[in-house]
């Protein structure tokens, strides 16, 4: 048998569409040909658009330590944890969340560091760095988010571009609820108050 065989290209997305998005990044080292394929456009809308009945993701296990990534991908919601560049001055009260940039064809993953400010009662600008799967690399986000702070274990959302946390600030003596949102397209933030009776924290 040869050591060269020959698959046509449609053939080999066939093939690459059912593999998982880690895969497919592996593939993409072992020829100009495989990368050409798996990094086109085309490909990265099929493979976002692959429904698989069942998923099974096997997750690991660290009893002392705690990676909360959220993943929102096709209105499907996972925690699960992956490996990704060192961002300097880590802090302890961070999180993030992996999305899909449909306009830009692109995986992100946005990590929130929620900063200590004693002048602001505790709470500061949460920080927020952005890491597109197409760069490889952090960055931090130039528009400032406001004074809030934002919960790792809060129920958050993703539709339309947009990526919404729960977030509370302290105003006049009190807390109080609110929705943070952030627009993938122009990366910018927004706030969406709740009525009275479920702003109010009690």
């Amino acid at each position: 048998m040869s050591g060269n065989v020959f698959f046509p290209d449609e053939i080999l997305v066939e093939i690459f569409r059912r593999l998982p998005s880690k895969s497919i990044v592996r593939c993409s080292a072992v020829c100009k040909l495989w990368r050409s394929l798996v990094t086109n456009e085309s490909f990265i809308s099929l493979h976002h658009r692959r429904r698989d009945p069942f998923l099974t993701l096997r997750l690991p296990s660290f009893p002392d330590h705690e990676f909360p990534v959220v993943a929102f991908c096709n209105a499907c919601i996972t925690e699960i944890s992956f490996a990704l560049p060192t961002v300097n001055n880590a802090c302890p009260l961070s999180f993030a969340i992996q999305v899909f940039d449909d306009i830009n064809c692109d995986y992100k993953v946005i990590r929130i560091s929620c900063i200590v400010d004693d002048e602001s009662f505790g709470l500061s600008a949460p920080l927020f760095e952005l890491y597109p799967l197409v760069t490889g690399s952090w960055r931090i986000l130039d528009s400032i988010a406001p004074v809030c702070y934002v919960a790792g274990d809060a129920p958050d959302g993703f539709e339309d571009g947009l990526v919404h946390w729960v977030a509370k600030r302290y105003v006049t003596g009190a807390w109080y609820y609110f929705v943070l949102s952030f627009r993938l397209e122009d990366e910018m933030f927004g706030e969406v108050m709740l009525p009275e009776s479920l702003a109010h924290v009690s």
